[in-house]
């Protein structure tokens, strides 16, 4: 035959494989010109399946060495099909089936969202209150009173700007705060604050500005009188009850997703902190770093911890191992 007829032709096997390898191994040992080095001993060699498929196997194609590969290459033929590690896990080179049941442990048996009371906070106001709820204020509120009484003795008559503050008094005193933080006022002062023609009524309408100042600077999270002994020990004192408090209820009020995010953020603020920083690549520059772990599919925060600064106690670990860990 000739023309198309040879090349469709198959190649029909003689049955003489194994002979035509066992001579051309026998010539590669054999060769004078070849050094040691260029030498492949037969026992680096692995034999590979010929393919079965006839347009894959045609006489052109026909290379008998491409059946011998080096055991040390990329390509790694086991004889096992089930191999063991070190560490005691079981591989396979057998494909899994796919219709087989799928096994427990590769089974999520939780649903990723709300839990406990806070599913049943339906407004704004209720999911505030789930968080700062009441045993938070009131310790903020028996601290600042302290502090009002000591502050009150100075003052030559009573009126209503230095009188005690009350739950309402104190939730609308951080409406406020917030407000003004959304709207971008917490930079003005107090007296453009109040301004009706700067900032409109909305603030004169919680408070006047001598009682909003007064509360500002009266108000405490801790105890004062034991301030200065905790202080020595614990740089994050002054919030520390409340923020643990925090915590707690932000960890028991969410069922994370399967994947987390640990990152800090930098909260901007210019007062006086022992471990404000100052950071000139983010916007506020100035403020409390605050390192955060995250849900990566809600991003709700499930655990913070503030970074003190050289104050931190990491136990001789790295910084980025600690806080992985706590």
């Amino acid at each position: 035959m000739n023309g198309e007829d040879d090349y469709n032709e198959p190649y029909e096997d003689s049955g003489n494989d194994w002979e035509e390898d066992h001579l051309e191994r026998e010539l590669l040992h054999s060769d004078s010109s070849l050094d040691e080095s260029d030498v492949i001993e037969e026992e680096y060699l692995v034999p590979i399946k010929e393919p079965q498929n006839e347009a894959s196997s045609s006489s052109s194609d026909y290379q008998p060495l491409a059946k011998l590969r080096r055991k040390d290459s990329n390509i790694v033929f086991p004889k096992k099909v089930n191999l063991k590690g070190k560490n005691g896990h079981k591989w396979t080179s057998k494909q899994p089936i796919l219709s087989k049941r799928v096994s427990s442990r590769n089974i999520i048996h939780f649903i990723p969202g709300n839990k406990g009371e806070s599913r049943n906070c339906s407004s704004i106001k209720e999911c505030f209150l789930h968080f700062f709820y009441d045993n938070v204020l009131e310790i903020i509120i028996r601290h600042t009173n302290e502090e009002i009484v000591r502050q009150s003795s100075k003052y030559a008559t009573s009126s209503a700007t230095v009188t005690n503050i009350c739950k309402d008094e104190l939730l609308a005193l951080l409406g406020i705060l917030i407000f003004s933080a959304a709207k971008k006022d917490n930079h003005l002062n107090t007296k453009h604050m109040f301004e009706g023609t700067v900032s409109g009524s909305f603030y004169r309408a919680c408070m006047s500005r001598e009682r909003f100042a007064f509360l500002v600077n009266c108000l405490r999270f801790d105890d004062k009188i034991t301030k200065e002994e905790r202080k020595k020990s614990d740089s994050f004192t002054y919030i520390h009850q409340i923020w643990n408090m925090l915590m707690e209820i932000c960890r028991s009020s969410y069922t994370p997703a399967s994947y987390l995010t640990i990152d800090e953020q930098l909260l901007g603020f210019r007062g006086r902190c022992p471990f404000r920083m100052y950071i000139p690549n983010k916007p506020s520059k100035y403020g409390i770093k605050i390192v955060m772990l995250c849900d990566s599919l809600s991003k709700y925060m499930i655990d913070a911890n503030p970074y003190l600064g050289k104050s931190t106690n990491t136990g001789g670990l790295p910084l980025d191992n600690f806080y992985v860990k706590e």
